[in-house]
């Protein structure tokens, strides 16, 4: 990571937030390859996660924690034991194109791999959304249909995120 620290002020205990949307939290997974080789970078993670988390939750109970794909930390590195200190950290998953990516629906493979992870969120009582951005009504409705079916929050809009897009 390129700071090993982070300054959040102290007024007012986060004056107006009640909690935050962590972007990028797999990042960690382009850090283990080259020409980084961390092989540290998915603990360092980790322990980011869990450190704002408790430093925002001692300033202002109720502070949600809601993590953006790294779905796989809900389990401990290379097994299927639930990380409950991962778990008890955050409030809340994100799974970016989940059901579609670079424009084409996920197979069913994939869109069943993820589900593994995503259902280990939700089955430990934490909201699980699914961020597309299908580009067809027929896609659209698909989308939020397989989301919601599966006890997510949806969420469909354009890549670009530039604007906001009502469906009907």
């Amino acid at each position: 990571m390129a700071a090993d620290y982070i300054v959040i002020p102290e007024q007012n205990n986060f004056p107006g937030f009640d909690g935050v949307f962590l972007d990028m939290v797999d990042a960690y997974w382009e850090l283990s390859d080259p020409p980084y080789y961390d092989s540290n970078a998915r603990a360092n993670m980790e322990n980011f996660v869990k450190y704002l988390s408790n430093y925002a939750k001692s300033k202002r109970p109720g502070f949600k924690i809601i993590a953006n794909n790294a779905q796989d930390l809900v389990f401990k590195e290379n097994s299927t034991t639930l990380n409950t200190e991962y778990l008890n950290a955050i409030d809340g998953l994100a799974r970016e194109s989940m059901f579609f990516a670079n424009g084409r629906r996920r197979t069913d493979t994939q869109i069943n791999y993820d589900l593994q992870y995503l259902n280990a969120f939700k089955n430990n009582g934490k909201m699980v959304f699914t961020i597309d951005y299908p580009s067809t009504v027929t896609d659209i409705q698909w989308d939020i249909n397989k989301s919601a079916a599966a006890g997510f929050i949806p969420f469909c809009g354009n890549e670009a995120l530039d604007r906001m897009v009502t469906y009907y």
